[in-house]
Parts: structure tokens; sequence; C-alpha cells
């Protein structure tokens, strides 16, 4: 494959490569011509901040809408695709040769992004009246008071969290 591959074989490689890197998560990449949209459908993390579940992701470069972890997973993607990107346009004077755009999403406009939970590894524990769902992923923690609100902490950071929660449960 190369710079002038047609964007269906763009987009199956694409599939491939997310597949393989990023396990937990499913994605919809659909290509037309000259055109890639790649959509994150589903992650055990939350990839925006305002916890949208469908949004555009606009630019990459100072992005404030993407978490970290969000923001991760669509530097990969563009990565990938750029190695298959060509962009010789020159607006300036109006001229324009790509040989594709490429849109990044949360959710799609059928189907909403939705948060993923491993139920096997997700503990519920109730403090001050306020459900809060704590869930192991990789090297962090995910604690989520409503689906909207999610906050990831290191494992370095835990002994500190669980002695928080114990003074909060003593009042």
């Amino acid at each position: 494959m190369d710079k002038y591959s047609s964007t269906t074989e763009i987009a199956k490689e694409l599939r491939k490569e997310l597949k393989n890197k990023f396990k937990d998560c499913k994605f919809s990449i659909r290509s037309s011509r000259g055109e890639i949209d790649v959509s994150l459908m589903e992650a055990p993390f939350n990839p925006v901040v305002n916890g949208d579940t469908f949004c555009s992701i606009g630019s990459l470069r100072n992005n404030k809408k993407l978490t970290e972890k969000g923001l991760e997973v669509f530097k990969a993607v563009d990565d990938f695709l750029n190695l298959y990107h060509y962009d010789n346009s020159r607006a300036e004077i109006d001229y324009f040769d790509t040989n594709f755009y490429k849109w990044y999403f949360i959710g799609n406009n059928i189907k909403d992004f939705k948060l993923k939970e491993d139920i096997s590894k997700t503990t519920n524990a109730v403090f001050r009246k306020s459900r809060l769902i704590v869930t192991p992923y990789n090297d962090e923690l995910s604690i989520q008071s409503n689906p909207k609100e999610t906050a990831w902490i290191n494992k370095e950071d835990i002994p500190f969290l669980i002695e928080a929660l114990n003074k909060i449960s003593e009042n």
C-alpha cells in the first residue's frame, strides 16, 4: 500500500491496526471516494471531557474536547492515516489536491458512543449517599459518579484515594 491506494484499502488496513492496538475499543470506519470517517463507538474510558456521546473531534492540535486517553486513541488513528495521506493543496490559489479527507467522531449519527465496563472488574461502593463505580483499567482506575463524569487515578495515587474515601465515610 502507498499514498495512492484507495480509501477502501486504507480503511481496511486501519481496521486491522486498531483491532490490534486497541482491543477494548470498538470503531466504526467508513470510507468513500475522497473521505475516511473514524468513529470511536465503545471504550472502557470516557474519551470526551464533557461526556458527550456524539460529537465531531475537529483538529487534534490543542484539542480541549478529548481526555488524555481519547487523544491517545485519535493520535494513533491520525498517525496511521498520515502514512497514506498526501495533501498538495494550496488554499491561497484555490488549488486542492489530496487523496482523502479525514473526519474523526465520538459516536456517529446512527449510534451514540457507549462507555464499556467490564462487570467482572467493577466494584460498587456507596459514599455519602452517592454511588461510585470504580473500574480498574491497565495502570489506572476509572471512578464514575454518573455516566458523564469520569476521573482517572494512577495506581500510585490509590493509597491517597483510599485515605480520602475513609475520611469521607467517617463524616
